[in-house]
């Protein structure tokens, strides 16, 4: 028993138990909100100009803010949803809470877009493919971190506000 002893190497075996350990899963650390979808609150939103008639549209997209020097306008690489879009009918309106899937390397999405136009539908163009879209009008956006400290704070069941 003795000469077993002597020939393994205990460093050796360690290193392979925890290896092992580490490949199964069994030392991973789990988390409640690790799962396949994001989910973005419902948002209350503010108008305070006369925009009666016209439609506000909320992209959920994977992109990058603008450079406020060059444009305001965020270029968005993905655009995760389709447009949810409501007739503006009076100074404030609610956009329901929104489910998307997660994407691996890109997540579900890193900022929420508004936009205004006489469609109720919208094609996005980012800048460099038009820089003066005629067919809607950007009026605000709001970053992902925003939405996870609104939600860490005040829970998926209350409404985000935003005003433009």
């Amino acid at each position: 028993m003795m000469k077993i002893l002597n020939k393994i190497n205990l460093p050796a075996l360690l290193t392979l138990l925890l290896g092992l350990g580490l490949m199964s899963g069994s030392f991973a650390q789990r988390s409640a909100n690790a799962g396949p979808t994001d989910v973005i609150p419902a948002i209350q939103v503010s108008i305070s100009r006369n925009l009666t008639g016209q439609y506000l549209h909320v992209i959920y997209a994977v992109g990058r803010p603008g450079a406020l020097a060059i444009s305001p306008v965020p270029y968005l690489d993905i655009i995760r949803t389709q447009s949810t879009s409501q007739q503006i009918t009076g100074p404030a309106m609610t956009f329901p809470a929104v489910e998307i899937e997660k994407t691996p390397g890109r997540g579900a999405y890193n900022m929420v877009v508004f936009a205004v136009s006489a469609s109720p539908t919208i094609n996005w163009a980012n800048v460099d493919v038009n820089p003066n879209p005629t067919q809607y009008t950007f009026v605000g956006i709001i970053q992902k971190p925003q939405i996870d400290a609104f939600v860490a704070q005040q829970g998926e069941g209350k409404s985000l506000q935003f005003s433009f």
